[in-house]
């Protein structure tokens, strides 16, 4: 799930992926680093922000996201498909 928020490239999808994974590490048996691929540089799941205030989420994402796709380095093995295609 971590790699598709990272590889999206609508931002209104990219935050719900990453709102996701925030709920997901709250409320369920999973870590943030499970999120992620095996391999996958652990600046995106360190980094990732858990605020549980809504506003300050969304600001942390909005830095978290722009500095973890400059930095973060992902296995090549990986491809992502974005979640939404367009039609036109």
């Amino acid at each position: 799930m971590g790699l598709v928020m990272l590889e999206e490239t609508d931002d209104i999808l990219q935050v719900i992926i990453g709102h996701l994974i925030a709920t997901a590490a709250k409320y369920c048996d999973v870590t943030i680093d499970q999120l992620f691929p095996e391999g996958t540089d652990n600046i995106l799941y360190d980094k990732f922000p858990t605020s549980n205030v809504e506003d300050t989420w969304i600001d942390e994402f909005d830095k978290y996201i722009t500095q973890a796709i400059i930095t973060a380095k992902i296995p090549e093995k990986y491809v992502v498909v974005p979640l939404l295609t367009s039609v036109c």
